[in-house]
């Protein structure tokens, strides 16, 4: 899955790079390669997604430690007070004597068989694939919408332009037909006719204007910067047919290579497991345990001032 999730990416880059191919290179502006590279450090999409993969990645090592061997150690610390009134034993001291007494245990388990933390540890490895499924998803994801709001900056500027230019010519034609009509050569209508579609392209230029500030605001929503001017698109754009043009090649192709479907049927297999690992936490479960315990007192029944 990771070969094939990276020949993804690769293969999305590959294309993306084609596109910025096909992009003109005046002395100014950000072309499309540029764009991409601030998307990738700045669209919250694209960084919410690595981010999860990269805490989804962090799931095997986990479940490998309860394979592992646990060493634990444990300190008691006691201080003991004994009053000895009366002895028929002459060894035993009478009196009054307090004495401490440290308790040292060392134990090192390494499981042996552990069926639930076997199958978790096969689990996390199926949920790190799921993660760099859903990841490179999310990347190609962004490609796309990159050069969507790209190409809309594109198209909406040049509505603009288009719309300026029909405002400027019907702005000639109004004065001419003012100029004709201060003359007497032309009638009333033909000036008033003249001045509302003026005023309709004043409008276009107007509802252009705010549809170009849109899309800009669309395209910093993705690159976290306002681009300060786009590199138009090359006059020259090759269309190539598929290779090849069979249709079911590119549905069975998707069918097994769409990172979506992927991801999905990952996710079933990581349900399924977790069936099996907690059905296999009814199993028994069998651990080699090595201990070493110390135990140290200043005194016994026979009084304080001795070392047992």
């Amino acid at each position: 899955m990771r070969i094939e999730s990276g020949r993804m990416r690769l293969t999305g880059w590959a294309v993306l790079m084609g596109f910025c191919s096909l992009v003109a290179f005046p002395a100014f502006g950000e072309d499309l390669a540029e764009v991409y590279a601030l998307a990738r450090k700045s669209d919250p999409k694209y960084n919410a997604a690595r981010f999860e993969f990269e805490a989804a990645s962090f799931a095997e090592p986990q479940a490998r430690a309860a394979l592992l061997p646990t060493i634990g150690f444990d300190l008691t610390q006691a201080s003991t007070k004994q009053n000895i009134i009366s002895s028929t034993n002459a060894v035993f001291a009478s009196g009054v004597s307090q004495f401490p007494t440290n308790n040292q245990t060392l134990t090192l388990t390494q499981p042996i068989f552990k069926l639930s933390a076997w199958l978790g540890y096969q689990q996390a490895k199926v949920k790190v694939k799921q993660a760099a499924a859903t990841f490179s998803a999310a990347e190609q994801d962004m490609m796309l919408r990159v050069a969507t709001a790209y190409l809309s900056v594109l198209a909406a500027r040049d509505v603009l332009e288009f719309s300026m230019a029909e405002r400027d010519a019907i702005k000639r034609e109004l004065e001419l037909v003012q100029v004709r009509f201060n003359s007497g050569l032309a009638a009333i209508a033909n000036l008033h006719d003249a001045r509302a579609r003026h005023a309709i392209k004043d409008s276009d230029v107007v509802g252009a204007r705010n549809d170009l500030d849109d899309k800009v605001q669309a395209l910093r929503e993705i690159t976290g910067k306002t681009p300060a001017n786009l590199k138009p698109l090359s006059d020259v754009i090759p269309l190539d047919l598929p290779s090849p043009e069979s249709m079911d090649h590119w549905v069975e192709s998707a069918l097994r290579q769409n990172l979506l479907v992927e991801a999905r049927r990952l996710t079933v297999e990581v349900a399924q497991q977790e069936v099996s690992r907690q059905r296999g936490g009814h199993a028994p479960v069998l651990d080699l345990v090595l201990t070493s315990n110390r135990k140290d007192t200043g005194g016994s029944l026979f009084g304080g001032g001795s070392d047992v």
